[in-house]
């Protein structure tokens, strides 16, 4: 019944006016489009070129999917404000971004930036010198129509660049920006643009999302944008690789990808040891211990713990079934303290995941 409730609230708010829509919606105005600024001296002088595309704005409220709808559900169940919801999520996420929420000035804000300062500040790691590229759409899912060409126009122009000096390009989109990176590569290949991919690297994208709402509702928002929903591997792409989470229900593995990467196994150990001790599997009076091995990364690695604390068991185990924080982990990793079991589980998954893909 719940579930219901939430699929039809979450349909209308894709399809009604004035639930979860803002100004700004509506419309969207004649497509222009607008030249990126490069860097040719850095652009010439390094290895390769990165291209990066962010997903949608986290605390805005609007008709696109993404956390923000999700938000908007609850708001619209619960009576909660806006306000407070954003507030919550800014604080969550600036914390994975392990900064101060009122660093960017705006507590109520994730940095649009976000994407391009995970790359700048960790691709140094791969020994390389990579050229980051921010191809920076304004994070408004309404305008996807337009944003989807503007990304297209903004590849094809970078493209051109490193093929003066013969420099390797890939692109690395997250979220709601692999959809529109996806949308983009198409609309090139289809018009026989000479641009050419070497990897394309999908970061918790929607494309083929886990959870059954968020493929209804997705499908409908790229109905109405004018985005081709079938999902297959662009021609102009060498090698497509996805990172995906379990826990993260907007992400799911993709069947067009040459590779799929899923980024929390080694949770699973933790999830199934205190699953067990909250449906009663595990021994009340402490007998026996949950033991479980199937960290497909670590063969060794058992949870023989049994958790102290029932409530506390119930809020460790929501931390490690998150969206919020799987969500974000591809480029934050995640930290997570098991009050219940006396441990910390720690995941560096840029370092474990990510950065192979580059080196």
């Amino acid at each position: 019944m719940l579930g219901k409730k939430i699929l039809s609230s979450l349909l209308l708010g894709l399809c009604t006016p004035g639930i979860f829509t803002i100004s700004g919606y509506g419309a969207a105005p004649a497509y222009q489009p607008v030249p990126l600024v490069l860097d040719t001296t850095d652009i010439a002088n390094c290895d390769a070129v990165v291209l990066s595309v962010r997903g949608l704005d986290f605390t805005e409220f609007g008709r696109g999917v993404e956390l923000k709808n999700i938000l908007g559900i609850y708001n619209f169940l619960s009576g909660h404000t806006r306000k407070e919801l954003k507030a919550k999520v800014a604080r969550q996420y600036a914390q994975m971004l392990e900064t101060d929420s009122h660093y960017y000035g705006d507590p109520l804000y994730i940095p649009r930036t976000y994407l391009n300062d995970f790359l700048v500040k960790r691709l140094p790691e791969t020994g390389k010198k990579y050229a980051v590229v921010s191809l920076d759409w304004n994070g408004d899912a309404g305008q996807s129509a337009r944003h989807f060409k503007q990304v297209a126009f903004w590849i094809e122009q970078a493209c051109a660049e490193a093929a003066k000096t013969g420099k390797p390009v890939h692109l690395v989109a997250h979220s709601w920006g692999t959809v529109l990176s996806h949308a983009a590569l198409h609309l090139l290949e289809n018009s026989k643009s000479p641009v050419r991919i070497d990897k394309f690297i999908t970061l918790g994208s929607p494309l083929s999302p886990s959870a059954p709402v968020l493929k209804t509702a997705i499908g409908i928002d790229l109905a109405m944008y004018g985005i081709e929903a079938k999902v297959a591997k662009p021609g102009n792409v060498g090698y497509w690789i996805n990172l995906w989470a379990q826990k993260d229900l907007f992400s799911n593995a993709i069947e067009a990808a040459d590779v799929n990467i899923q980024v929390d196994q080694s949770a699973e150990p933790y999830r199934l040891a205190l699953s067990a001790y909250l449906h009663g599997k595990a021994a009340r009076s402490g007998a026996k211990a949950v033991d479980y091995s199937n960290d497909l990364s670590d063969p060794e690695k058992t949870v023989k713990k049994i958790p102290a604390d029932s409530k506390q068991a119930y809020a460790d185990l929501r931390k490690l079934n998150s969206t919020v924080i799987w969500h974000g982990s591809y480029f934050t990793g995640v930290a997570i303290k098991l009050k219940s079991l006396n441990e910390e589980y720690h995941l560096d998954s840029v370092r474990r995941y990510f950065l192979p893909i580059l080196q």
